[in-house]
């Protein structure tokens, strides 16, 4: 009797490409930001990197792979000293690169945190608990906004 079927999710379940090229672009951005020196530096540059350090360290665990390749990507442009500025649980970057990529952006906001000014994502939550009533609203299936507050960087979390 069959009891459980388990897919593998990266790039068998879910073309993971529009969200990873967004987050290089962001990458690519705030590099470029940084020091003049990253206008050599292209998008296929960073992708190379990520190829190059996965194909090195494809048994090494996720975020080894990203530190990894972000370090090689940031040593191109001489910020070398800047992995730990730049790597996961960057409101700006997870949010705006998901939404640069066409995706929509919940941001999990635990410690209710305030958004800066240029950040906005498409809705936040205080707890994963939170996210189904979210996904419904998002998907049209219900009245869902964003309140006023919430747009201008108040910490509370969206009331869903």
């Amino acid at each position: 009797m069959l009891s459980a079927v388990v897919f593998d999710a990266d790039e068998t379940l879910l073309d993971l490409r529009p969200a990873v090229t967004g987050g290089l672009v962001a990458v690519l951005d705030e590099m470029r930001r940084r020091t003049p020196a990253a206008a050599e530096v292209s998008l296929a540059d960073l992708e190379c990197d990520w190829d190059a350090v996965f194909g090195e360290l494809a048994s090494a665990p996720v975020r080894e792979i990203r530190r990894t390749a972000l370090a090689r990507s940031l040593a191109r442009a001489g910020l070398d000293g800047h992995l730990d500025e730049l790597v996961g649980d960057n409101l700006a970057f997870d949010v705006v690169a998901a939404q640069r990529a066409g995706l929509r952006a919940v941001w999990l906001n635990r410690r209710g945190e305030s958004l800066p000014p240029e950040v906005l994502p498409d809705a936040a939550v205080c707890s994963l608990a939170e996210l189904p009533a979210v996904l419904v609203g998002l998907s049209g299936e219900a009245d869902f906004s964003i309140p006023s507050g919430y747009r201008s960087g108040e910490t509370s979390c969206v009331d869903v």
